[in-house]
């Protein structure tokens, strides 16, 4: 936009919940450019300048800059990553590609699905994602602090994630709560290089933390084993003992 900055200036209002409008405008002295802005049926937002010499429209600027940045591009449970040199969509930790072949080829309109089901009763842990763009659909709960929004979503086994965003709306209603949680699908999200929201999803505790797994359940197994061995070292013991 560095280019447009003295010919073009450009406003987003919010009109309802559920609907934003922008628009654009120039200074008087930038009348003789002939601008125009338009938006194609993928929601693809193009600003282009009359080329007098060319006889051409150049494009000024386009958003979403690349496909990855689409609404949704990368499909249920996906995300961009727009860390890498390229950006590319990846699944969520715990999840796999719903399409391995369509995702090799770059469509990734599928998304991904959990490697693991849920089994909620006690089964479940959360894992924490740094840097995301929240996807879309959240409720937002009032009146809650961090810990009392993490435990709303861990008792009810339909929350898939949490987070406590920096969207306050104490301006508006006095309310400080940054609470949001999600109930269905998780789609439209973004991991960002300029930083974002942590975000906490649902996840089977196997795939969240497998040293926890090994504690919890090999642990156990090889201790009983090693009782067994001592038992029957003493049994042996007491028996030669009698013998002699």
């Amino acid at each position: 936009m560095d280019s447009l900055h003295s010919a073009i200036y450009m406003a987003v209002h919010r009109g309802t919940d559920d609907e934003v409008y922008m628009s654009f405008g120039m200074p008087i002295d930038s009348f003789a450019l002939l601008i125009r802005m338009k938006i194609n049926y993928l929601g693809k937002v193009n600003i282009l300048r009359w080329d007098r010499n060319m006889s051409v429209w150049e494009a000024l600027y386009t958003e979403p800059a690349h496909e990855c940045n689409e609404y949704a591009y990368c499909g249920p449970y996906g995300f961009c990553d727009n860390n890498g040199t390229s950006p590319t969509c990846r699944c969520l930790d715990g999840f796999e590609p719903k399409d391995d072949e369509g995702w090799l080829i770059g469509r990734f309109s599928q998304g991904c699905i959990r490697k693991k089901v849920l089994r909620c009763s006690g089964g479940d842990t959360f894992l924490n994602l740094p840097d995301m763009k929240i996807p879309d659909h959240f409720l937002h709960i009032r009146n809650r602090s961090f810990n009392e929004c993490a435990s709303e979503c861990r008792i009810n086994c339909s929350c898939m994630a949490y987070a406590y965003a920096n969207m306050s709306t104490r301006a508006i209603d006095g309310d400080d709560t940054r609470c949001l949680i999600w109930t269905g699908t998780l789609i439209d999200m973004e991991k960002s290089i300029q930083g974002g929201e942590s975000l906490y999803i649902r996840i089977d505790k196997l795939n969240g933390n497998r040293r926890t797994y090994t504690v919890e359940i090999v642990l156990p197994v090889m201790s009983s084993f090693l009782a067994f061995l001592c038992i029957g070292f003493i049994w042996s013991c007491w028996f030669r003992a009698l013998i002699v």
